[in-house]
């Protein structure tokens, strides 16, 4: 998607495919929290966000600064995607997905993944999740959580924020059985150690 603002055009390209890996369909909450994690993923594996954005630590977790006027307006503004109102729930509607993208392939099929990702979840499930973010418990204590609560959300440290993915990959890592390459070099390794030097 091309706006005048690279930030914004960046922005949208992870929004549309988001939001056409979840089927099209995606409650704001649930499209705040996949933006966060997209770009803590971004952070983790390219050294920093792709978006660019700032979140903010609210009551229900991580959320795009100013997300209204920056996502959901510039949205409906480019014909990607409108917001609908569905009593409380406020769902964004994908009308078609950007051609035209900034996104590598590899991070289009992140954006995929994680858009179906938190569309099995609820927004409770979603914020639950996030509230596990050591960077969005730090901000949501200096900010509208403290005591006493501030004026304003604070923004989350992203580098902090990634911590949640490291130790998710590093219980990954830890769990998965080793493979037929890691057990002959651990046999050789053990073989090595009764021979003498």
């Amino acid at each position: 998607m091309r706006d005048e603002n690279p930030k914004t055009s960046k922005l949208l390209d992870v929004a549309s495919a988001i939001l056409a890996g979840s089927g099209g369909c995606l409650n704001i909450v649930l499209l705040n929290k996949a933006l966060f994690y997209f770009d803590l993923h971004c952070l983790m594996e390219d050294g920093q966000v792709f978006t660019e954005h700032r979140y903010v630590a609210l009551e229900h977790g991580p959320v795009l600064g100013e997300y209204e006027r920056k996502l959901v307006k510039k949205l409906a503004k480019h014909g990607i995607a409108t917001q609908e109102s569905d009593g409380r729930a406020k769902p964004i509607k994908l009308l078609h997905e950007a051609e035209e993208t900034s996104l590598s392939v590899e991070q289009r099929d992140l954006a995929r993944r994680l858009g179906k990702k938190f569309a099995a979840m609820t927004s409770q499930e979603a914020s639950d999740y996030s509230h596990l973010n050591l960077g969005w418990e730090m901000a949501w204590k200096e900010g509208l959580g403290g005591n006493p609560p501030q004026r304003g959300a604070a923004i989350i440290d992203m580098t902090i924020a990634m911590q949640q993915l490291l130790d998710e990959e590093e219980d990954d890592w830890l769990a998965a059985p080793f493979s037929d390459e890691e057990k002959k070099a651990l046999q050789d390794l053990e073989e090595s150690a009764l021979s003498p030097w």
